[in-house]
């Protein structure tokens, strides 16, 4: 996959934390790949956005607290390639849209700055972790993104296939509904670009600023009753089988070779560690019948 000639629009959220929203402006100039346009969404009348701002930035201001999801459909008017949203707590290192542009050659998918590999399918909370607050040298597959999703913007017509029912609660679920259309209508995985520890350029995030800012008062996760909105997302969408990125594919268990008679657990683990070895695997499969 070409990446090189690639554009990236990047999209903010100005939200109760607006105070922070001129240094996440500049970080974003700062990238080493500059973006070809910054999207803004304002969710509620909060904060008050300096006009000098305003007219760098592609602004749009709704007078009414929409939450999370409100800002995918906002992008859908972004015309760039990719998409890099940032939360309102996130300042990505100058290095964080050439980390993405990267990964997206190895491991096209959804990809993240904070993800969350669960361990269990009765518990949001019984998890690991990886990217700015946990670091991993490699990319790793996750099973959820947050902090900041980078994704193709055609992409964005998986996520809308299924819209939040009527009712259900505007603060969560977006970041786990993203991953799962992926999965569900495109076939793609989750993964958290390399975080190696002493190149914090490359980090989505950076640790200090996403540890005092996520923990503030202002946050969604620190609002009342967020524990239980997350867990009831989560089992909603096992509900809907949400297949976890530590269980095997149907039908993947073991690759076949040949008719049915020689089996290999080491080329199955290789093709699932290199999602476009597995794609291939799948191909041939469907080609040869053995699927």
């Amino acid at each position: 996959m070409d990446t090189s000639s690639s554009s990236v629009a990047v999209l903010l959220t100005v939200y109760r934390r607006g105070e922070h929203f001129r240094r996440q402006v500049e970080s974003v100039r700062l990238q080493s790949i500059q973006p070809s346009g910054i999207f803004v969404w304002q969710n509620g009348t909060y904060f008050d956005v300096a006009d000098d701002l305003k007219e760098q930035l592609i602004f749009a201001s709704c007078n009414l607290n929409l939450g999370v999801w409100a800002r995918l459909a906002y992008a859908l008017n972004i015309q760039s390639d990719y998409i890099c949203m940032l939360d309102d707590d996130t300042i990505p290192g100058r290095r964080w849209i050439e980390n993405c542009l990267a990964t997206m050659h190895t491991h096209e998918g959804l990809l993240g700055s904070r993800g969350l590999r669960f361990k269990s399918r009765k518990s949001y909370f019984h998890h690991e972790e990886f990217g700015w607050s946990s670091p991993n040298d490699v990319v790793e597959q996750v099973d959820i993104v947050g902090h900041s999703w980078f994704f193709r913007r055609e992409w964005l017509t998986a996520f809308w296939c299924e819209a939040p029912s009527r009712g259900s609660d505007k603060t969560v679920g977006e970041d786990i509904h993203f991953s799962y259309s992926l999965q569900r209508h495109l076939g793609l995985n989750t993964y958290v670009p390399a975080h190696p520890i002493g190149h914090e350029e490359l980090w989505g995030s950076q640790p200090e600023t996403a540890a005092s800012l996520g923990t503030s008062a202002s946050g969604v996760s620190m609002q009342p009753g967020a524990a239980e909105k997350f867990q009831r997302v989560f089992l909603e969408y096992m509900k809907r089988d949400f297949r976890l990125c530590t269980e095997p594919r149907a039908g993947d268990e073991l690759l076949v070779l040949g008719s049915n008679v020689i089996r290999s657990r080491a080329v199955t683990w290789v093709t699932r560690k290199v999602p476009r070895l597995g794609k291939i695997k799948r191909s041939v499969r469907k080609l040869l019948g053995w699927s």
